[in-house]
């Protein structure tokens, strides 16, 4: 039987977002350690009425180990992509949290 964290074969960097408010508010982000995930590929949409014009956005699913600190508007970078995160499913079995999916969209 193969492990949960086995199939997470990917390595990402999560960079939590924080907000300094001002006369403009700033925002920065701040990379933890590497962790392991599993990036699922991909689903294009056109982004048509956005504030980015003639853009494809893909959606992209991150699976990340339940311990992972992470909050929409956050950002996962993987292999020189940096994601939003957009949403968080928290996975469950019969018990408890197993694992969370980070929804993320990106533009290309």
């Amino acid at each position: 039987l193969m492990s949960f964290s086995s199939l997470l074969s990917d390595s990402c960097v999560i960079q939590n977002r924080t907000v300094t408010h001002g006369k403009t508010d700033t925002e920065a982000w701040s990379a933890q350690a590497p962790t392991k995930c599993r990036v699922l590929k991909r689903e294009r949409y056109s982004a048509s009425g956005e504030k980015v014009q003639h853009a494809t956005r893909v959606r992209t699913i991150v699976v990340l180990p339940k311990s992972a600190k992470l909050s929409v508007r956050d950002r996962i970078e993987h292999e020189s992509r940096v994601y939003e995160v957009i949403e968080i499913a928290k996975s469950r079995d019969a018990r408890n949290v197993h694992h969370l999916n980070a929804v993320c969209d990106t533009v290309v």
